[in-house]
């Protein structure tokens, strides 16, 4: 699931990296550089301010790619702890295997 979720955020990262790039931004950056419009505050204020979402969006994604590196550990600490009941208690280690075996797609027959 680790790998699935670095591969959205990598693609989110990507995808930030593009928008410069893309029409719109282009053509802001055309009127930015080419017109008077460079010079009013309003259009540069917009402008700084698509800058400063950017950085936030990256500061986020970043954030969270470190919170699911994160995540994997504890959800690893977690299986290794049920992992270690299974072998210290016998009832437990019965009730894991049967919800393996119903996990795994195999019917769990009793005999009558």
């Amino acid at each position: 699931m680790r790998q699935e979720i670095q591969s959205c955020i990598t693609n989110l990262y990507e995808a930030i990296e593009n928008y410069n790039t893309c029409r719109e931004f282009s053509e802001i950056r055309y009127w930015f550089l080419r017109s008077v419009l460079g010079q009013n505050d309003n259009f540069l204020a917009c402008v700084s301010q698509i800058d400063k979402q950017k950085k936030l969006i990256t500061k986020n994604l970043t954030q969270l790619s470190e919170s699911v590196d994160d995540l994997e550990i504890f959800i690893n600490q977690c299986k290794h702890l049920v992992l270690l009941e299974r072998n210290k208690n016998q009832k437990f280690a019965k009730h894991y295997e049967r919800y393996h075996i119903k996990l795994n797609g195999v019917v769990y027959e009793t005999k009558v």
